[in-house]
């Protein structure tokens, strides 16, 4: 099997040092074998979890949920796929979630954005200001002088 210096994984998996060293203190890796060196080394097994990793992150998986999967994968024959999956649909529900919030946050910012003509006037009167200030409602005032 080959062994890979922690440059070496950096490289192959496009990651910093510093990060494969979290996730190593994380236990989100194995401790990596040390050489008489006493550098580590790490093996294909390292390179094979930290691509599960990055897919995971890709997908929205925080780095807890993360170590829950491997926990899961690590021991597949005592789980289901229907522990697994009910990992995914709860990280949609999550997103779904999250996706209504943005949407919400995006009207309210149109809203107060759309009262303001966006003119070189002072700022002093300006409706996007006053309304994170107080909460100005869009029948107070119609745009920025």
């Amino acid at each position: 099997m080959a062994q890979y210096s922690i440059g070496q994984l950096a490289k192959l998996t496009n990651m910093p040092v510093d990060t494969l060293r979290y996730y190593e203190k994380q236990g989100l890796i194995d401790p990596p074998q040390r050489g008489e060196n006493h550098y580590r080394y790490y093996n294909d097994d390292a390179i094979a979890r930290l691509g599960f990793i990055q897919r995971a992150k890709t997908v929205g998986f925080s780095l807890k949920e993360i170590q829950e999967l491997l926990a899961l994968k690590l021991d597949r024959s005592r789980h289901t796929c229907r522990e697994v999956k009910s990992y995914a649909l709860h990280k949609l529900e999550l997103i779904d979630e999250k996706i209504a919030q943005l949407q919400l946050i995006r009207r309210a910012l149109t809203e107060i954005a759309g009262r303001c003509e966006g003119n070189d006037d002072s700022a002093e009167s300006c409706l996007i200001l006053k309304a994170l200030e107080n909460a100005v409602s869009s029948q107070d005032e119609t745009a920025c002088r």
